[in-house]
């Protein structure tokens, strides 16, 4: 095999790795320091794709150019998402016109999931330069639950997922209506990478029968030689850029079957050489789809009464 061919699938390697975690704290301690055990039910809070080595803190990395154009990014998706809080239209995202049929079909027992693309007021994309944007949106019926206990739940308590994602958690501060949490991920597929993540999420109840809730990474470390007697953080110029920004947001509606939830996830990674993209591209897409699916099926999984009919793509 030849040197370019090793480097092309290394980067596919990185590229198609993805983790769904949650965040959340455990209810036996209201802070608690890592604790490095098996966990039988972590949280399917957030959705991150590893695609790319997660590049220091949340802090470092991009240039100045590409976090202008990533808070318009941001801005606008937050923006919308305010003017669906008060409208009087559709809450879900699901019941958008151009989604004629989407909410029959996850309230029929299946899985909704579909990359998104946001632009500008004017129409225009919103280009971000020497960058990445991973940004999916799912939705589930949770039946059987109300939004009341599955947020007090979230709030309180540890949702499950993959016990082979998430090696520890712990709780840094909370207060009412928000929790910060930190945690340590693994993703395995050719190749391990292990992160150290803050993240702080605050929930909100938008009117009876409806809440949101939004989760921002404000700390994002790789974790070098991760478990052995040589771990260390990876320097901000030694790491690979992979991870740059990631903020979840996590919307519930009540219905008489159930909860829809829906999640919706935007991260930001170094950019992948023009070269590449077209070969990287469909297992960056697979990995994220893949990453969303799971995250939805640990939160139905957590409070539904029902399995899950079928994924729809």
């Amino acid at each position: 095999m030849s040197r370019g061919h090793r480097i092309v699938m290394v980067l596919v390697a990185m590229l198609a790795s993805s983790v769904v975690v949650s965040a959340g704290h455990d209810a036996r301690s209201s802070v608690e320091p890592w604790a490095f055990r098996p966990r039988e039910a972590p949280t399917p809070w957030f959705q991150m794709p590893l695609g790319l080595k997660a590049q220091g803190s949340a802090d470092r990395g991009p240039n100045r150019e590409t976090l202008d154009a990533w808070d318009q990014y941001v801005a606008t998706i937050e923006a919308r998402m305010a003017q669906d809080d008060v409208a009087s239209g559709p809450f879900l995202a699901i019941d958008a016109p151009a989604l004629a049929g989407a909410r029959q079909n996850v309230l029929d027992g299946s899985m909704v999931v579909a990359p998104i693309e946001v632009r500008a007021e004017n129409g225009r994309e919103i280009e971000i330069p020497d960058a990445l944007v991973h940004h999916w949106r799912g939705d589930v019926l949770i039946p059987g639950a109300t939004v009341s206990d599955v947020v007090s739940s979230l709030e309180t308590s540890i949702p499950p997922a993959s016990p082979d994602d998430v090696i520890a958690s712990r709780v840094i501060d909370r207060g009412p209506g928000w929790i910060k949490v930190g945690l340590r991920l693994r993703r395995q597929k050719v190749l391990t990478v292990v992160y150290a993540t803050e993240h702080l999420v605050t929930f909100h109840t938008i009117a009876p029968g409806r809440a949101r809730s939004v989760s921002i990474a404000t700390r994002i470390v790789e974790i070098e030689q991760a478990g052995t007697p040589r771990e260390h953080e990876a320097a901000p110029d030694d790491d690979h850029g992979f991870l740059w920004r990631w903020r979840v947001y996590w919307r519930f509606e009540q219905t008489p079957a159930g909860v829809v939830a829906e999640c919706e996830s935007v991260s930001l990674s170094r950019s992948v050489p023009a070269m590449l993209r077209l070969v990287a591209a469909p297992f960056i897409d697979a990995a994220a789809r893949e990453s969303m699916e799971k995250a939805l099926q640990a939160m139905r999984a957590a409070f539904g009464l029902r399995p899950l009919a079928r994924v729809l793509r």
